[in-house]
Order: structure tokens, then C-alpha cells, then sequence
């Protein structure tokens, strides 16, 4: 299965995007379906990343109340339900899922820290560590092996 977004300008609204889902038949990806994910403001669903063990989806939102979408994916269509949200420091850029999925990592551009976030396997959910990595405006966060 393949998360991606789509962001919309509609010129007569805000921007706002969202998340679709594919999966892949033989050699190739099917068309993307719109995640039916109910919207309580608007949003800009970024950057979906699976956890390591392939049961959360999570998404940074930059638009209005900074932070993380948590979703719980359906082991079997690979369809969405929203788990919790996480709230962030200004701007969540980016973020990353460490290798053994504890933890989340997330760039808060506007707040010019790295966030340290406890993920827990049974719920999906996040937990602040304050542990934050103070640095001026980090956009991006990668782990080398």
C-alpha cells in the first residue's frame, strides 16, 4: 500500500490537501483513492509516514493547530481511521519514525526545535518527551545508517 497527498488550491477557498491510498496489482500502482478521513478544521495533511510495524499512518498539519494526524490502518484494505492527534510546535515541516518505531522525531520550523515524541505501539498515540533539540529552523530530518 502507498500513502500520498494532494494538495488543492481552490481559488475560491484555502488550500487544503489530503491523503489517497494505492495499492499495487502485479507490476503496477492503481489509481489513488481519497482517504475518507473526516476533517474537523481545515487542514494540510503532509508527509505521510507508516510506522515501522505498519499499523499507524501519521501526518504533519501546518495550516491551523499545528501537528500530527495519528490514523490507524486496516491491516486488510489499508483504509484509515483516525487514532488522535499530537499537537506540535509552530510549522511541523517534517518528522521521522526512528527504525525501532519509539520514537517520533518532528522539525517545527517556526519554533526552531526538533520535537522528541514517545510513540506507543498498542495506541498509536504520542507522548512529548520534552526532550527537544534546539536548532533554527529545521526543515528536515533523515537517519543514516
Amino acid at each position: 500500500t502507498m500513502y500520498y497527498t494532494y494538495c488543492a488550491q481552490d481559488p475560491e477557498g484555502p488550500r487544503t490537501s489530503e491523503i489517497y491510498v494505492s495499492t499495487r496489482s502485479s507490476a503496477k500502482w492503481g489509481k489513488g483513492t481519497r482517504a475518507s478521513i473526516v476533517k474537523d478544521s481545515v487542514t494540510a495533511l503532509g508527509h505521510p509516514a507508516v510506522s515501522p510495524d505498519g499499523k499507524y499512518l501519521y501526518a504533519s498539519n501546518r495550516l491551523k493547530g499545528d501537528g500530527l494526524a495519528i490514523f490507524e490502518v486496516n491491516p486488510e484494505t489499508g483504509m484509515l481511521a483516525k487514532a488522535g492527534y499530537q499537537l506540535t510546535g509552530i510549522h511541523p515541516r517534517n518528522f521521522i519514525i526512528t527504525p525501532n518505531g519509539k520514537y517520533l522525531l518532528a522539525a517545527c520550523r517556526d519554533s526552531h526545535v526538533i520535537q522528541v515524541f514517545q510513540r506507543d505501539p498498542v495506541t498509536g498515540l504520542l507522548s512529548d518527551t520534552h526532550q527537544d533539540i534546539s536548532i533554527d529552523k529545521p526543515v528536515c530530518i533523515q537517519f543514516v545508517k
